[in-house]
């Protein structure tokens, strides 16, 4: 993925903001994520002292949430009748809530970053903290799009898009 992310010149990572959340969970299927809550923890464990409550949304952190996130992305991108091109390159470039995306075409870049944020938006999702090695992309964001760090992680590496380097720590 971090090789197909810097295939182009141009390039920008944006994040979806609280991703799991924004997918709700059918009635029938909530049973699955009951948990069991002291209603009192001054009192004994009894049947009356305990209260159970049921998640609405996909709960962060189960190993079926990033599966979820991922069909209900893959159907919405599929529904797609009007950027099928963008909702294809997202779909490939998309892990889990981070989105990666490359081009050689700097207009590009910044009509896919309008695209995608529009897209997101009919499916109930914010993109947000997007960053670019393109200054003009940058100039462009609004203080709430913005990822303000000069050296976000992209999947758990650094890099520094002043420089367009990357920056691996090895222990020793």
């Amino acid at each position: 993925m971090h090789l197909r992310f810097r295939t182009g010149k141009y390039a920008f990572i944006a994040d979806v903001k609280k991703a799991f959340l924004q997918i709700r969970l059918l009635e029938s299927e909530r049973d699955a994520t009951r948990f069991f809550w002291l209603k009192d923890i001054s009192k004994p464990l009894t049947p009356d002292n305990i209260t159970t409550y049921r998640f609405t949304r996909v709960p962060f952190g189960i190993n079926a949430s990033p599966f979820l996130l991922g069909a209900t992305m893959h159907y919405h991108f599929e529904q797609q009748s009007t950027n099928n091109e963008l909702a294809s390159l997202l779909h490939q470039n998309l892990y889990v809530d981070n989105v990666l995306l490359s081009t050689n075409d700097e207009l590009k870049l910044l009509g896919w970053q309008i695209d995608s944020k529009k897209m997101f938006q009919e499916m109930n999702m914010e993109l947000r903290e997007f960053t670019s090695n393109s200054a003009r992309f940058k100039d462009l964001l609004t203080d709430e799009e913005r990822n303000t760090s000069h050296t976000p992680k992209v999947l758990g590496i650094t890099w520094d898009t002043r420089t367009d380097h990357w920056a691996y720590r090895v222990k020793a």
